[in-house]
């Protein structure tokens, strides 16, 4: 499973707080790599001792380049996407979706991507048992091919959200 973040705290709180509340052992085997700056907070945060059954199986690499994350994502099983708290511009969540890769998130992940939600292989659950038994689930199986086609996608990248910004900048300069 892939985890990405800056040094967001409400980030870092979100997944920790969401794995101290789930119940038992929820993960069988993998583990979740932490990318971005985000490592140190996690460990910080004041629940981390309560969520160590499930984020022992952390792996923090700290910030990675674009090369890096790219290769990552590729190979993930799973991305996840476990916010708990309001704020922020949900670009992970983009980046999660244009990745292809099945991710497992919280309902507040998905603000302002509500209509990618019945997009191939994203489960969305705010129940903090749930939402590491789909982790566990994806990490038990062999199934690691991208579902997502790059058409369903397209209105994600830079280049074509962007598009109707440029075309106003350009009017009222034209």
């Amino acid at each position: 499973a892939i985890f990405v973040s800056s040094a967001h705290p409400p980030n870092a709180h979100g997944i920790v707080d969401l794995a101290a509340q789930a119940q038992g052992h929820p993960l069988s085997g993998g583990e979740i790599v932490v990318c971005g700056k985000v490592g140190s907070l996690m460990r910080a945060a004041p629940r981390f001792q309560k969520a160590r059954r499930v984020l022992d199986r952390c792996r923090f690499l700290g910030w990675v380049d674009d090369h890096a994350l790219a290769t990552l994502y590729a190979g993930a099983r799973v991305v996840i996407l476990p916010k708990l708290y309001s704020g922020g511009s949900n670009l992970k969540t983009a980046e999660a979706i244009v990745s292809g890769r099945p991710i497992v998130a919280t309902r507040l992940a998905f603000e302002g991507f509500e209509a990618c939600t019945d997009l191939n292989d994203i489960t969305i659950t705010d129940d903090p048992s749930e939402f590491w038994e789909s982790v566990d689930r994806y990490l038990s199986s062999g199934h690691t091919t991208a579902h997502r086609s790059p058409e369903s996608v397209q209105d994600l990248l830079w280049e074509n959200s962007l598009r109707p910004m440029v075309a106003a900048v350009s009017s009222a300069f034209g």
